[in-house]
């Protein structure tokens, strides 16, 4: 992992040094078994014992902590979701791996990084930087915004959209029939759904989430909206703009605002 000054991290997020700002960290840790070499977070009050109890050389709180460097911030909780971004993972070279399929009608923005063994279908359009890595499946008419990222195994059926900056966790699944039958001569007649989803920007899909097509017309996900893993979406339902869905939520024929 890379190593980092606390003036450098304070820079990143906003906060200022008291103390040691040379003072050099190889990543963040929980205070239960951070060493010294190490960076924890007093988000809370409750923090506070736990983190002075800790082998931590450093941390990062409201106030100046009396025994070890701190980097002052107002917000400690949105300074650790910004220090965090120093340490995530790279994002993977540009390009098109050897063993991915990408019908020649599919148009791909610059610098999309495409994994292995993924599948584009035709007249798709992915937008600049989008990252897609192993296995995801595109299918036929599908638009992806710039910046976003499909993570192994997300499945974007026909006809749908992403929009800009868009996160797919594994497995999620975007666009699969609705649960529509019409009851006929004791038997169950599939209703064809023909319609398609639509997902605003900035929108996170957790692992293994679905969320069904329209019957007609579209099931949409407001922008900025967070959905948790395992999380079942149903068809035409339309979500509003940076609504909060946790694990294990499902939502059928409504409006969420």
């Amino acid at each position: 992992m890379r190593s980092y000054s606390l003036q450098e991290i304070a820079q990143h997020v906003g906060g200022q040094v008291a103390g040691d700002a040379t003072f050099t960290v190889t990543g963040p840790a929980n205070p239960e078994w951070a060493e010294f070499e190490h960076l924890v977070f007093v988000v809370e009050d409750k923090y506070r014992e736990p983190v002075m109890a800790s082998k931590a050389g450093a941390a990062i709180a409201k106030e100046a902590l009396p025994d070890r460097p701190t980097i002052v911030v107002p917000n400690p909780r949105l300074a650790m979701a910004k220090t965090l971004e120093l340490w995530a993972p790279a994002r993977p070279a540009s390009g098109v791996h050897p063993t991915a399929w990408v019908d020649p009608s599919a148009t791909l923005g610059e610098g999309v990084s495409i994994g292995a063994h993924c599948a584009i279908g035709s007249g798709v359009r992915i937008g600049d930087r989008t990252v897609l890595q192993p296995g995801v499946v595109i299918g036929d008419d599908v638009a992806i915004g710039e910046d976003s990222l499909l993570h192994a195994r997300v499945v974007v059926r026909e006809g749908c959209i992403l929009g800009q900056r868009v996160i797919l966790q594994p497995g999620a699944v975007v666009g699969s029939d609705g649960y529509g039958f019409v009851p006929s001569g004791g038997k169950h007649l599939k209703v064809p759904q023909i319609g398609n989803v639509i997902v605003g920007d900035d929108v996170e899909i957790g692992a293994n989430v679905t969320i069904d097509r329209a019957t007609i017309g579209s099931t949409q996900i407001g922008q900025g909206t967070k959905i948790d893993n395992l999380v079942h979406v149903g068809h035409n339902v339309v979500i509003g703009e940076n609504v909060l869905l946790v694990s294990q939520v499902g939502r059928a024929s409504c409006r969420e605002r």
